[in-house]
């Protein structure tokens, strides 16, 4: 089934579009409501309203490859749980 993705009813339209692409990128598909759900989480770690997001999707991913690759609630993780030999 093909289905297009709505990014009209969120806050940040293109800021989204462009987590879901970087996903989208390293193999994950996540839905608009998913994308804006990480990036309000990441944002409100460090108590901000929305992050502005990275110049780069390289940092973006950074940013992001958490939320989609560990499968527990990313409230919980350790943020010393970095891998620094990590090839992203």
């Amino acid at each position: 089934m093909v289905r297009k993705l709505n990014f009209d009813d969120l806050e940040y339209p293109e800021d989204c579009k462009r987590i879901c692409e970087v996903a989208c990128y390293y193999g994950y598909i996540i839905s608009p409501q998913e994308a804006g759900d990480i990036w309000a989480k990441e944002s409100d770690m460090v108590a901000a309203g929305w992050l502005c997001l990275p110049d780069t999707d390289k940092d973006l991913w950074q940013c992001i490859r958490g939320y989609l690759e560990k499968d527990e609630d990313p409230e919980e993780w350790d943020e010393g749980d970095d891998d620094e030999d990590s090839e992203y």
